[in-house]
């Protein structure tokens, strides 16, 4: 690990840790840890300070292992390649089972408590998860139609998104973001599946003019904190880490309220012609994401078959009354 990536430094009652996402700071993911920096740093008096650190070459896993070992204390960790590790982490990442900002907020609630744990035992310590706008398909070429998709070579952000395009017929491959970036420019990749988020909109729009709404999936992203560091806090210094990070989460969903629509006024901007799915196109999908939340089921076991039976029975009853909170009760 380079130095500037210095895991911590203590001076007398000062503490300066650095955090790191892959993602630009425009994403979901930097602004939630620009507004993860700003909040400590008030609450503790400048005492507790956050370099944060955006494009960065760590992927998911290598950010979390970075924690882990001490060499970067807060990273970024993408919620789908965790299942990598323990294949509960895709719940956040299986097709279509949100279908709306409210919907992300109660899967993030049902799954809360038991992802704290799982993370616990990986080492790390979870600050907050950051959500993301839903999942399109950027293009190079118009896609109105599966036979349309099946022309493409689709970029995932996770193995569950890859598997559900080749049982479409589809050529998917799951690499991060920074390795797929190169191969748009040479054509060899012809479609991300990604949100139009921030900056990864900006460096996507330059090869691939057209998004469909697919509306696959809204993922999580993890703010992961170094677990032994989190332990040697004083009671005050934790007491500073726990409030910014339920302000962080707290700010993230108001950002998220009008999110897509402006990433789609951004788009427009950059000449990208936005698609939306037809009932026909969507019903050819069905199979494949059934498929896929079947497969995760037999291999998550029962907890994860809990935590989605939770989230189905109350996320109508959420939507309905208007309240998330529900799906923490």
């Amino acid at each position: 690990m380079c130095a500037s990536l210095a895991s911590s430094s203590t001076f007398g009652d000062t503490i300066q840790w650095t955090a790191v996402t892959e993602y630009p700071s425009t994403t979901m993911p930097g602004v939630g840890l620009l507004t993860f920096a700003t909040e400590l740093s008030n609450l503790s008096a400048g005492t507790m300070t956050v370099r944060t650190s955006d494009d960065s070459t760590l992927t998911a896993l290598s950010a979390l292992s970075a924690v882990h070992q001490n060499h970067i204390m807060i990273g970024d960790v993408h919620g789908g390649p965790l299942s990598a590790i323990e294949p509960i982490f895709s719940l956040v990442s299986l097709p279509f089972l949100t279908a709306s900002v409210d919907d992300t907020q109660c899967l993030q609630s049902v799954t809360r408590d038991l992802y704290t744990r799982h993370l616990d035992r990986l080492g790390v310590h979870l600050l907050y998860s950051a959500p993301w706008p839903a999942t399109g398909l950027w293009s190079a070429t118009s896609v109105q139609s599966l036979a349309d998709m099946r022309k493409l070579r689709v970029r995932t952000y996770d193995e569950t998104a890859a598997s559900f395009l080749k049982a479409l017929g589809v050529d998917g491959v799951h690499m991060p973001m920074n390795e797929a970036l190169p191969l748009l420019a040479t054509g060899e990749i012809t479609a991300v599946m990604s949100s139009g988020d921030g900056g990864a909109g900006q460096r996507l729009w330059e090869h691939l003019p057209y998004f469909v709404e697919l509306n696959y999936a809204a993922p999580l992203s993890f703010a992961v904190l170094n677990q032994s560091a989190y332990a040697r806090l004083t009671e005050a210094q934790r007491h500073y880490v726990d409030e910014a990070a339920r302000r962080t989460e707290k700010r993230l969903w108001t950002v998220m309220v009008d999110r897509q629509s402006k990433n789609y006024d951004a788009m427009r901007q950059n000449h990208v012609t936005i698609q939306y799915m037809t009932p026909t196109f969507a019903e050819e999908l069905k199979p494949a994401s059934q498929h896929a939340i079947d497969d995760w089921s037999t291999r998550v076991g029962p907890d994860g078959e809990e935590l989605l039976r939770r989230y189905v029975a109350l996320r109508p009853i959420a939507n309905r009354l208007h309240d998330t909170d529900i799906c923490s009760r």
